[in-house]
């Protein structure tokens, strides 16, 4: 006898949104103290979780973008759910990282003021304005709030309009650091594409995983997907952030300071979630198409961790000088 019932398999054990969201605020929150020099004491530390959560909201914001265009061409009512919660998701991380953009301007334009946290409201607008930093962080405002507005109205606009605004929005900070300063264009060329690279890689991967997380159908179906483009931006962050490093490097005894150690951290860490990504490729992949149970979940969520490590240990290599 039956009891009626169809026989599936499990949905493999993955970790949801709210997870993810603990784990990375965690990880930024512990990243924050690794150095905090050339910041008061005031601001110091949180001008670094500050700048690690407008990293990771700048990921989100990327990967969701990346997920929703993934799911298109699976059919029917599920894409059509899929897409509506990419919009919501979109809308949301979005706001984050308007938010997490305005308190880190906050903040740098604090620990540049005699008043601290009391900075007046004229020595903002002037930080705001008058700095490079303050410059690219009113662009990045500017992309977030355009990003959560296009995701709101998904429905008028491109499908690829989200990702382009997104993406477009990581990048005005990142350039104006140190590693594209005194160097050629190429430089800075090569840093976009290491900085795209990572973004769209830790950030696909975690906005697929806990957008997805209990849509099987949707997850085998993106899933395949989303591991070429994570290929692809696994060659774009090595190529980038090796060869950005040969050019910004005064020579091989840079290695052995502050700035090298964590980029050998970096590298290292990135190594790791690459050969995470290659397991999860290359021996469950399948077993997830298949709707098969299995350890997918547990081994995302590691390499989840492990990239945001790297996403950590590479905001304070930014702020850390080249010697």
């Amino acid at each position: 006898m039956t009891n009626g019932r169809k026989n599936s398999a499990p949905v493999p054990a993955l970790p949801g949104p709210g997870r993810l969201l603990v784990l990375w605020a965690t990880l930024a929150a512990l990243g924050a103290g690794l150095i905090s020099s050339g910041l008061n004491a005031e601001t110091g530390v949180l001008v670094r979780v500050a700048r690690l959560l407008f990293d990771l909201t700048g990921a989100g914001a990327v990967g969701i973008a990346v997920t929703a265009l993934l799911i298109r061409g699976h059919g029917g009512r599920a894409e059509r759910d899929g897409l509506a919660a990419a919009r919501r998701a979109g809308v949301a991380l979005g706001g984050l990282w308007s938010v997490s953009t305005l308190v880190l301007l906050f903040l740098l334009a604090a620990d540049l003021s005699p008043a601290g946290l009391r900075v007046p409201v004229a020595d903002f607008l002037r930080y705001a304005t008058d700095t490079i930093s303050g410059r690219c962080l009113l662009a990045t405002l500017a992309a977030a709030l355009l990003t959560a507005a296009l995701h709101r109205f998904a429905a008028r606009v491109p499908p690829q309009a989200p990702l382009l605004v997104a993406a477009a929005g990581v990048l005005p900070l990142a350039l104006s650091g140190h590693a594209t300063d005194d160097h050629s264009s190429l430089a800075a060329w090569l840093l976009t594409l290491h900085v795209l690279g990572a973004v769209i890689w830790a950030g696909g991967l975690a906005t697929t995983v806990g957008l997805l997380a209990t849509r099987r159908g949707l997850l085998a179906h993106v899933l395949p997907r989303f591991s070429r483009v994570a290929g692809g931006s696994l060659i774009a962050v090595t190529a980038g952030g090796l060869l950005t490093a040969a050019l910004v490097l005064p020579g091989p005894a840079a290695l052995a300071t502050p700035y090298g150690w964590l980029l050998f951290g970096k590298t290292a860490a990135l190594l790791a979630a690459a050969g995470l990504g290659g397991h999860v490729r290359g021996r469950l992949l399948d077993r997830v198409a298949r709707h098969q149970p299995g350890t997918f979940g547990r081994w995302v969520a590691v390499e989840l961790t492990v990239l945001a490590g790297a996403i950590a240990l590479a905001a304070t290599l930014a702020a850390t000088p080249v010697q």
